[in-house]
């Protein structure tokens, strides 16, 4: 009996840890991660994304401003989040499906 309570503990522990997302809003891209992890920011914001899953990121220019940092702190802190990242299946492009963002 004890054996069989623990199991359904430990089934029930499994879903309620499968469930917990992680979501933060985004203030660029429309709100939308893939968009943003993929592809980064509006192109005045300095920098690319290189590997989302980890974070990496590389400057596209300079003189950095408050804008283009607070853009990298997202990037670094939403798209790691993320298990892994598909190829975009969509027609058209990411940026342009279903408005432009």
């Amino acid at each position: 009996m004890k054996k069989t309570v623990l199991l359904v503990f430990a089934l029930f522990a499994g879903a309620a840890y499968a469930q917990g997302g992680y979501y933060e809003y985004i203030p660029w891209r429309a709100n939308d991660p893939f968009v943003f992890c993929r592809i980064g920011p509006p192109i005045d914001h300095c920098w690319a994304p290189v590997d989302p899953t980890i974070g990496a990121w590389a400057p596209t220019c300079l003189p950095y401003k408050k804008p283009n940092m607070a853009s990298v702190a997202y990037y670094v802190r939403i798209c790691p989040q993320a298990e892994g990242q598909g190829p975009w299946v969509g027609d058209g492009s990411p940026t342009d499906t279903p408005f432009v963002h």
